[in-house]
């Protein structure tokens, strides 16, 4: 192992297939740091990838930024699993007069399909949609403060749940694989940062 490379620490949550709150990563590029983050290309460390940030923690001192600018585009790949039920979940924080997207790929290779899409703050700020599956439903966030993300997806019986701060805000079909989440910086006024990735 290179000695520049920081080797990630063990999942201490039972039954995780992983779990990350990059905290053992230095500030910078995000993808070089484990497996399971890349980006839309492939190509890490450049303009594409995620920062580790020390701007806002939920837990420990660091977090993963996707910042403004319609460039960053980082792929966390969850396996392409076909089968069983998954909880997924992350806390996200979004700034006063920030947005924030991200997508469920069906496959850890992007843009194959996207099963499911959601928006932060497009029209109203501490409001959100969903435009996949088409027309879903719109829920609110909290502003200026870190809040749960939480996806429960039966793969078995194609289902999903989407919980945002504790509120079931999507219960709706969910046909095909669990890929990968897309943290996309749709827009120039794009700016959230993650943290608690499990």
């Amino acid at each position: 192992i290179p000695e520049d490379v920081v080797v990630v620490e063990p999942c201490d949550v039972p039954g995780a297939v992983f779990c990350d709150n990059i905290d053992t990563y230095p500030i910078g590029a995000l993808g070089p740091n484990a497996d399971w983050w890349s980006t839309w290309s492939g190509t890490e460390g450049g303009a594409e990838d995620g920062l580790v940030s020390t701007d806002y923690a939920y837990s420990g001192t660091n977090s993963a930024l996707i910042p403004e600018g319609g460039v960053t585009d980082v792929i966390l790949k969850l396996g392409n699993l076909s089968s069983g039920k998954y909880n997924l979940s992350w806390q996200m924080y979004v700034p006063t007069g920030k947005h924030a997207y991200y997508n469920i790929q069906e496959t850890e290779v992007p843009g194959v399909a996207w099963n499911l899409e959601l928006y932060f703050g497009d029209v109203t700020e501490g409001q959100g949609e969903f435009t996949v599956p088409a027309a879903g439903p719109t829920f609110s966030y909290p502003v200026d403060e870190w809040f749960l993300v939480e996806h429960v997806v039966d793969l078995d019986a194609n289902n999903i749940k989407v919980y945002i701060n504790g509120v079931m805000v999507l219960d709706d079909v969910y046909a095909g694989n669990l890929g990968s989440v897309d943290f996309y910086s749709w827009s120039g006024t794009n700016t959230y940062y993650l943290d608690d990735i499990l």
